[in-house]
């Protein structure tokens, strides 16, 4: 209401002023048309103020909204990722058995002779997220067919088994026989992501 009050007494005022300077009837329609285009003129500056600010907030709309899209799909990632590493730090756990009987274990399993073999432990390397336990595996007079079977059986074991520094050297008594070395590794992550 006071804002309607002080237009109608804006435009009295205006019509008032205008009526006495005595101005002809053709000034007159000149100064109504100067006005009428002066009032369409601010009229379309609000607009393509506010049509611009318009553009400004959709387009950031767009962008925060492609942004939520992307941290949905890092998120999905992320659980993924986090299930994948749970599940491979389950299976690098080790069982109630040490790694030191379970590679007895399989040795035995592949009829090798306990004279012709020999299992060290290793000192456990300690890193920033996992501690490596190790064993170090000789044998001496097998097989290629049976170190094969060795290698296939601990790659196959229920546990996550890495064999590293594989050596091989076939012997001068008997050629079709050789000596073979290996480390074979466990791991145990000691925190999950």
């Amino acid at each position: 209401m006071d804002i309607e009050n002080s237009l109608q007494t804006a435009l009295s005022f205006a019509r008032d002023k205008i009526e006495n300077l005595n101005l002809s009837e053709r000034d007159r329609k000149v100064l109504v048309l100067g006005a009428a285009g002066a009032f369409v003129i601010i009229v379309l500056i609000l607009f393509q103020a506010f049509s611009s600010i318009n553009a400004k907030l959709e387009k950031q709309s767009n962008a925060l909204s492609s942004q939520l899209k992307q941290i949905e799909q890092l998120k999905t990632e992320y659980y993924e990722s986090k299930r994948k590493v749970s599940a491979i730090a389950g299976s690098m756990e080790s069982t109630d058995q040490s790694l030191l009987s379970h590679m007895e274990r399989i040795l035995v399993k592949e009829n090798i002779q306990r004279a012709s073999f020999s299992i060290n432990s290793r000192n456990p390397i300690t890193k920033e997220h996992y501690e490596e336990v190790s064993v170090e595996v000789k044998i001496q007079k097998i097989s290629l067919e049976k170190v094969l079977d060795v290698i296939h059986n601990i790659q196959t074991a229920p546990t996550f088994l890495k064999v590293s520094k594989f050596r091989m050297a076939t012997r001068f008594d008997k050629p079709s026989l050789m000596d073979v070395s290996f480390k074979v590794s466990n791991f145990k992550f000691k925190q999950v992501i």
